[in-house]
């Protein structure tokens, strides 16, 4: 349960950063702040995945994960809106 709520206020938090970084408007910061809470979730089921921990990884390597997953996705996001 402490891994769900770190995984979303690490989304949260990234999503936030690279709003006030790339200074969109509010409701992309909306968006920004859902996909990095989504990115946080993808990156620690992607690690998971691959069987990187076999035991709980921590709180320091759950927000590394969180943050890179949630960063990636938001990038990944950004190129799309702006190819469209």
């Amino acid at each position: 349960m402490e891994t769900l709520l770190l995984l979303a206020i690490t989304g949260t938090i990234t999503g936030w950063l690279v709003s006030v970084q790339i200074r969109d408007s509010f409701v992309m910061l909306a968006a920004n702040i859902a996909i990095g809470i989504s990115g946080a979730f993808f990156g620690h089921w992607l690690v998971g995945q691959f069987n990187f921990f076999n035991l709980n990884p921590g709180l320091f390597t759950t927000m590394v994960i969180g943050a890179i997953g949630a960063l990636v996705l938001l990038h990944l996001f950004r190129i799309m809106r702006l190819l469209a």
